[in-house]
């Protein structure tokens, strides 16, 4: 494995890493951790993606881990990538249709239409945030 945060990524998605690992590992403070933790997200496509299907499509990489700092973490990366994602597409026509595609499947507000409803990323953040905590609080032994 070269010392690439790319390579990296690959590397942890192609083998059999513990998921609970990964996830302890990505929310740490470490620049590491900071650096391998956007890009294993920016490796997911989350383009047409609402709250609810970008974090449980993220959330199948690795596991939550129990620390609510390295979840806010986790999260603050999570939202980063989801408004970047968006941001370079939502100028294309193309990426417009296929936004428009994802979003007759689903029943969450998500794409261009969520991103157009938000003042920045941080407001996604509080919203990812809010929607893990929530759930955890739900379902938490």
């Amino acid at each position: 494995v070269k010392d690439f945060p790319v390579e990296l990524g690959a590397f942890m998605l192609e083998n059999r890493v513990s998921l609970t690992q990964v996830g302890e590992f990505l929310g740490e403070n470490f620049s590491l951790s900071q650096t391998l933790r956007l890009e294993y997200v920016n490796s997911m496509r989350l383009v047409g993606t609402g709250v609810v299907t970008c974090l449980s499509r993220v959330f199948k990489r690795f596991h939550v881990p129990s620390d609510l700092h390295k979840i806010n973490r986790l999260v603050d990366g999570i939202a980063q990538i989801w408004w970047r994602q968006h941001e370079q597409i939502k100028d294309s026509l193309e990426a417009q249709l296929e936004d428009k595609r994802e979003a007759e499947k689903s029943v969450e507000v998500g794409g261009l239409r969520l991103l157009a409803q938000l003042s920045g990323y941080d407001t996604l953040h509080q919203l990812m945030l809010s929607t893990v905590l929530l759930h955890w609080n739900l379902n938490a032994p």
